[in-house]
């Protein structure tokens, strides 16, 4: 979860995404990421299209989590690589399920 603040109701909101769809990112990257390759959230988002059509914000929350949490880094605007791809599905496991849980 990360709060924002909408400047039309003046108010914080939560930016939130199932942990499910962070796993198949998260994956996903592992794939399209490996040796060394730089990838898009738009490719990301494309490998997932079969498993159903999450929100684009989605995407890109996670994909900020997972450079915030130092798992894959960015390259601009040309898209972002993975620091250890041998290890990205574990590691962004161990810290997804590290992360408090809202909402219950």
């Amino acid at each position: 979860m990360k709060i924002g603040w909408s400047k039309k109701a003046k108010a914080e909101y939560e930016h939130k995404a199932p942990l499910a769809l962070a796993k198949q990112l998260a994956a996903a990257a592992g794939k399209l990421g490996v040796k060394g390759r730089v990838f898009s959230i738009e490719s990301l988002a494309a490998v997932l299209l079969g498993d159903g059509q999450a929100p684009s914000y989605q995407h890109y929350f996670i994909v900020a989590w997972l450079r915030d949490a130092g798992l894959i880094e960015q390259h601009g605007r040309k898209g972002y690589s993975i620091k250890k791809p041998s290890t990205l599905a574990a590691d962004a496991t161990q810290h997804l399920e590290s992360l408090p849980i809202h909402g219950r």
